[in-house]
């Protein structure tokens, strides 16, 4: 039996307060600070040094990760792949959908566009006579910088959602927040 009357229909978004900006993105990102332990003592993965070589194996492990997963199967990841806004610029991790459309905050993404960009760096930098031991922060003089990618629009300038993945090979995750926080205050 129907009932008679006036059905309205209402269509709209959550508050922000009940739906906070990014949410999926911030669980995704959770998803990866998880997984990060599992692929740091996985007894297979290659023990090798760069930041290529390792993004790598991290893309390697995380698209087995969310294959695996009932909540991130619909999304891959992927190294090396070209900035939107900037043609000569490669993003060092990327996440993308796999084989679907998804709509996150208003935006469509299909296989070919990228949820957000993650920026990769090794802790301590390598020493060279061309690199500031601050790198994932900044580099002076020039634009190479971890933050100072993001923040300046040379990565990611058509997101406002990025992330950041530190490879620590020495000293303590502690060590390099205070060291990270002072390179930032002393820029400010």
């Amino acid at each position: 039996m129907l009932a008679e009357g006036s059905h309205d229909v209402h269509s709209g978004r959550l508050d922000r307060e009940i739906h906070l900006p990014c949410t999926v993105k911030h669980e995704l990102v959770a998803f990866i600070s998880q997984q990060l332990p599992a692929w740091r003592d996985h007894p297979d993965r290659p023990q090798k040094q760069g930041e290529t070589a390792l993004t790598g194996h991290l893309c390697d492990y995380l698209n087995s990760a969310v294959h695996d997963s009932e909540n991130w199967s619909h999304v891959q990841f992927r190294t090396e792949t070209g900035d939107e806004t900037h043609a000569g610029r490669k993003i060092d991790l990327t996440v993308k959908p796999r084989a679907a459309s998804l709509i996150i905050e208003g935006r469509r993404h299909s296989q070919f566009d990228a949820l957000f960009p993650i920026e990769c760096k090794r802790l301590p930098t390598p020493k060279g006579n061309d690199r500031d031991e601050r790198e994932y922060v900044i580099t002076e003089p020039g634009s190479t910088g971890g933050m100072q990618r993001f923040k300046f629009g040379h990565h990611g300038a058509a997101h406002d959602f990025m992330a950041m993945i530190a490879f620590v090979q020495e000293h303590t995750f502690n060590h390099w927040i205070g060291k990270i926080n002072g390179w930032i205050s002393a820029l400010a």
